[in-house]
């Protein structure tokens, strides 16, 4: 896996957008993230095809934000697979939301989702890192992720 990169190149944003509840809470939620400005909603499939353009732009992320529905934890792998630090990884089943292939969500499940990420994500989605700290990823890079 490569290092997390930590040069203010901003943070994308991968879900899972799989046939079930739990995807399509995952996907819920990373739009949510987009609209309201904490990231940018990627391909994901871009990835997984290995498209040129889509994965430069990953590796040259601030910070990577996965959201999966379950514990399969497919959004992560195929990052994982082209090489991409995460920097933030949420699994919707995680937090309680019982995956079911009914396709039918929840608004309190993707405010708890929604919640969970805000809480848990890497200070950088919302502008307020400082000088001695990292994007929160958990590299062990003690503010010296990117250099």
């Amino acid at each position: 896996m490569s290092e997390c990169r930590c040069d203010g190149r901003g943070v994308l944003i991968f879900a899972c957008s799989g046939a079930s509840n739990v995807g399509q809470i995952a996907n819920e939620v990373a739009k949510r993230l987009h609209s309201e400005g904490y990231g940018t909603f990627s391909c994901l499939a871009g990835i997984a095809g290995e498209i040129p353009g889509m994965v430069a732009s990953a590796r040259a992320a601030d910070a990577i934000i996965v959201l999966d529905g379950c514990s399969v934890a497919c959004a992560r792998a195929v990052l994982e697979r082209a090489g991409m630090a995460t920097c933030h990884h949420q699994v919707v089943a995680d937090l309680g939301v019982r995956k079911n292939h009914s396709l039918e969500i929840d608004e309190t499940d993707i405010e708890r989702v929604y919640e969970a990420v805000r809480a848990g994500a890497p200070a950088v989605v919302y502008g307020a890192r400082s000088s001695t700290d990292c994007c929160g990823c958990g590299c062990e890079c003690e503010g010296g992720c990117g250099e």
